[in-house]
């Protein structure tokens, strides 16, 4: 990080004592170098946050320690080019080299102090934007997650990402291919939960969780659809392959082990999953609607099931053979 002191390099051993006094006056912490090897080692090692350079110094020139200041130094550090009296150009050799302010010998206490001393304080000043602006930044990165995230679950918001369903609804009507939704719930989700402490049911919650996207693909979108329920969005998956997947959970869920308090309860859980597949008018709502519908027939028929929801038009839709998309354990098709 950039210090409050100033580098001053120059040849001449009096025009430095001469340019200290003056920077003293104004308050200035002044290292010095007498040519530029000297001062590239003291920017290294001090990170000066001002530098006064004179135009003619040997070893590394004052424009190219002023190219190192812009391309190396990440804190805002000012460049100050001090020129010889009969200069004719200051301010083209200033631009030439990329400094920030040219003096012209000789040099007064009210010129230089005054401006370097702004420019110290311009250099603090910017130093703490930048701070403040990475702070902001992690806060935004940190606000974002918890907008998207949720906290306890660490599933996406389904009211966040329903308009990225909608567009994938809609891309599959306009260019053909199949979206299927999977709504998961837990059977009993509240009453197991009421007979565990937040931490206990946190533990299980997550087991519950991993059981879900353990068995997804990268491209499905898991999202937490309510307390006790998990909506996947399936691109490119048709009905048959998404009541496959809703088996495989199903399964993977009645393997948890049931914690000591609850040994008497079996955990299992109830999917309903809905498809574009062979209607082309199927729209987002419909298929929410109609899986929402499939959980409730799922609870009355006892749990442990899957509900294949589907339309009149997907009822004539020969690939979707209820014989078929049962193979693979208990179903129900729900209309």
């Amino acid at each position: 990080m950039a210090g409050k002191h100033t580098l001053l390099v120059d040849p001449d051993e009096e025009r430095r004592e001469e340019t200290i006094d003056l920077l003293r006056k104004a308050h200035i912490h002044t290292l010095t170098a007498k040519n530029g090897t000297d001062a590239l080692e003291r920017m290294e090692a001090e990170s000066p946050g001002l530098i006064v350079c004179d135009s003619e110094i040997e070893g590394h020139s004052a424009q190219d320690l002023c190219e190192y200041v812009h391309e190396f130094v990440p804190e805002p550090v000012h460049f100050v080019l001090v020129v010889p009296e009969q200069e004719k150009d200051p301010e083209g050799v200033r631009m030439r080299m990329g400094a920030d302010v040219v003096f012209v010998r000789p040099l007064t206490e009210r010129h230089l102090g005054t401006v370097c001393s702004l420019l110290l304080q311009i250099g603090e000043l910017r130093t703490h934007v930048m701070f403040l602006e990475e702070e902001n930044t992690g806060l935004r990165h940190s606000l974002g997650a918890n907008l998207y995230l949720d906290t306890d679950t660490q599933f996406y918001r389904f009211e966040v990402f329903k308009h990225i369903i909608l567009m994938e609804v809609k891309k599959a009507k306009r260019y053909g291919h199949v979206v299927s939704l999977l709504l998961l719930t837990f059977d009993k989700y509240s009453e197991i939960m009421g007979w565990l402490a937040p931490d206990r049911r946190r533990v299980l919650f997550d087991m519950l969780k991993q059981a879900a996207v353990k068995n997804i693909r990268d491209i499905d979108i898991p999202l937490l659809f309510s307390e006790d329920k998990i909506l996947v969005v399936m691109p490119h998956t048709d009905l048959k392959s998404a009541a496959i997947v809703a088996d495989r959970i199903r399964d993977r869920v009645r393997e948890i082990k049931t914690p000591g308090s609850l040994a008497e309860i079996k955990l299992s859980s109830s999917a309903a999953v809905a498809s574009t597949q062979g209607d082309p008018e199927a729209g987002f709502g419909a298929m929410i609607q109609g899986a929402v519908r499939g959980l409730k027939e799922a609870d009355l028929k006892g749990g442990n099931v899957v509900i294949v929801c589907r339309s009149p038009q997907q009822e004539e839709d020969a690939s979707l053979n209820p014989d078929e998309l049962g193979q693979l354990g208990p179903r129900i098709f729900f209309f």
